[in-house]
């Protein structure tokens, strides 16, 4: 179910609640899920109307958030008039119902005391705020590079809001910072962000040990307790030693590669190489090849000669029998038509001499002798 409540938003807190070109009131609706619309003036009142539409939910985080934006805008203006933050070691704030846990963040050590105000003004409005007991840790009030400790007692959901609002402040107060260093200095060319193109990379996550641009810093740095400025962060001596750092892993890396290149030059010359050793051994092959077949080719024609008057003998010398053959039966045919034709011999003589003839053919079909009978 949607719901619409109003919200009143102190007229001073609102660049605030919007932010750099929208961002804040963008992220605020992305992480609540609910629709923000502000009036377009506050009509001379103190505070501004606000709409929140949305789920009772999220109605109730995004209230939940703003008001914890408006009372870190408040506790910086409270440091603005009291001249910047003080050197208080405690925060004397009051416990707030039963003590259930305690939570431990460390805190810059140059940002100690942004966090404890001046005469601990501002760890007291955010144990106010919070409704938990503040405690930082620390052996004097000397500024120091070093992180120190920030003890947080209280009801478990208080300490994490606690932490949060701790959290934002030094991200608010940091911000504040940069801005009064921008005015009237020339802008840096920077390196764009790879995820958000129209942001620099003007911080730098001592944490993580990378650069971030405003919206990489409030989307995965938000509890990170160092993020500084890139400038304030890298001098020169560390920028010579990336310098070098980088300068000779590229060296190193040229010397691999040309090591690879002189490599794969050697292979190409040993395959140069083998190629022509492959065209010569292909030469010398088909050479004796050709000796081979051509003595091959000799052979076959002396045994195929060697053959050919061989059977080429044994065929004229059938063909001369069978020549012979065809003759005796054709002179046979003359002398069996001639004697039946005879008039002066008697039947019985005709076919004893007839069958005499087929007597002597078979006996020369059987010794393939050539008889011939004369009459």
């Amino acid at each position: 179910m949607v719901f619409t409540e109003e919200f009143r938003v102190p007229d001073k807190m609102v660049g605030l609640i919007i932010g750099k070109g929208g961002e804040q009131i963008t992220r605020l609706q992305a992480e609540t899920g609910c629709k923000i619309q502000l009036a377009p003036d506050s009509g001379g009142l103190p505070d501004r109307p606000c709409q929140l539409t949305g789920s009772a939910a999220s109605i109730g985080a995004c209230k939940q958030q703003m008001q914890d934006i408006i009372a870190i805008g408040q506790i910086g203006n409270v440091m603005e008039m009291m001249g910047g933050g003080g050197g208080g070691d405690v925060g004397n704030g009051g416990m707030y119902g039963d003590m259930q846990t305690v939570v431990e963040m460390l805190i810059p050590g140059n940002k100690v005391g942004l966090i404890i105000g001046k005469g601990g003004e501002t760890i007291k409005v955010l144990q106010e705020r919070a409704g938990v007991k503040m405690v930082m840790i620390q052996d004097s009030n000397i500024q120091t590079y070093y992180e120190k400790p920030l003890i947080i007692t209280g009801d478990p959901q208080n300490c994490q809001r606690a932490k949060e609002m701790v959290m934002n402040l030094l991200h608010v107060l940091a911000e504040k910072e940069m801005e009064k260093e921008d005015i009237g200095v020339e802008k840096v060319k920077w390196v764009l962000c790879t995820e958000h193109d129209d942001k620099s990379l003007e911080y730098f996550c001592i944490k993580h040990e990378k650069p971030c641009c405003i919206l990489c810093k409030r989307k995965y740095h938000r509890h990170c307790c160092e993020v500084e400025k890139v400038e304030d962060v890298i001098d020169e001596t560390k920028v010579a030693s990336i310098t070098e750092d980088f300068l000779s892993g590229i060296e190193e890396h040229k010397i691999r590669l040309t090591k690879v290149a002189n490599n794969e030059r050697s292979n190409l010359r040993d395959l140069e190489i083998l190629k022509d050793n492959c065209t010569a051994d292909l030469k010398n092959t088909r050479v004796a090849i050709e000796e081979h077949l051509d003595i091959l080719q000799n052979d076959v024609e002396q045994e195929m000669n060697r053959k050919y008057e061989e059977d080429s003998g044994e065929i004229n010398k059938r063909l001369t029998d069978l020549s012979a053959k065809l003759n005796y039966d054709t002179e046979q045919q003359k002398m069996i038509r001639d004697i039946a034709k005879e008039s002066t011999t008697s039947v019985g003589q005709k076919y004893l001499r007839i069958m005499h003839f087929e007597h002597l053919k078979s006996s020369y079909n059987e010794s393939k002798e050539n008889i011939i009978y004369e009459l």
